[in-house]
């Protein structure tokens, strides 16, 4: 009895530490996302001509706004990819990015991914969310990822798939910590439909 209540414990451990380490159930990578259409409204930060607004079209800040203004610009010197970084200096108070709503179905899978760099080897840790509602605006799926920043460009990436019956649209938010004396970038932003999965 002792010998098959010992075999009992070691197979619930095993299984308990197994599930611990276990992923998502899909991995894409950026390769998939090759010659596939970029799902967000402006994925490089482009200003408009004369723009006097803080954020480029096609995204939104959310946070204090006596925190955040001048201290959240288009950088167009510092980037890994073309068109403009988003540079982050000096805030006290943690800042929410989000990108203007984009469709998808809900037999799509998808690859989201962005990218960081900070001017201190210890960064702040950026985070990193794609999100699906349904048409009155409910959440209905989250997938996340997160990153260390530091002084060379780190990515985060996320693989999202088998949505909600119901999604009509998703946003991609980078929840991004107080930077103190840090300067923070963030550029070559992506959403990308890369799969199909088959009809119910």
């Amino acid at each position: 009895m002792k010998i098959v209540f010992g075999y009992t414990l070691i197979l619930l451990v095993t299984i308990l530490i197994a599930s611990c380490y276990m992923g998502s159930t899909i991995l894409f990578l950026e390769k998939d996302a090759l010659h596939k259409p970029n799902l967000l409204a402006n994925p490089s930060f482009a200003l408009l001509p004369d723009s006097m607004n803080v954020m480029p079209s096609g995204w939104t800040i959310i946070g204090q706004r006596d925190d955040y203004l001048g201290k959240v610009l288009c950088d167009s010197l510092t980037r890994v990819e073309s068109g403009n970084s988003i540079r982050i200096t000096g805030t006290r108070k943690p800042l929410m990015i989000i990108s203007d709503p984009f469709k998808v179905d809900r037999f799509g899978g998808f690859f989201a991914k962005i990218s960081a760099l900070s001017s201190d080897d210890l960064g702040p840790r950026v985070r990193f969310r794609f999100i699906t509602y349904n048409a009155s605006g409910k959440i209905r799926n989250s997938f996340s990822s997160s990153l260390k920043s530091a002084q060379h460009w780190k990515k985060a990436s996320i693989s999202a798939g088998f949505l909600k019956t119901d999604v009509r649209f998703a946003r991609l938010i980078i929840l991004v910590p107080p930077t103190q004396e840090a300067t923070l970038w963030i550029n070559d932003a992506g959403c990308y439909e890369v799969h199909r999965f088959p009809l119910d």
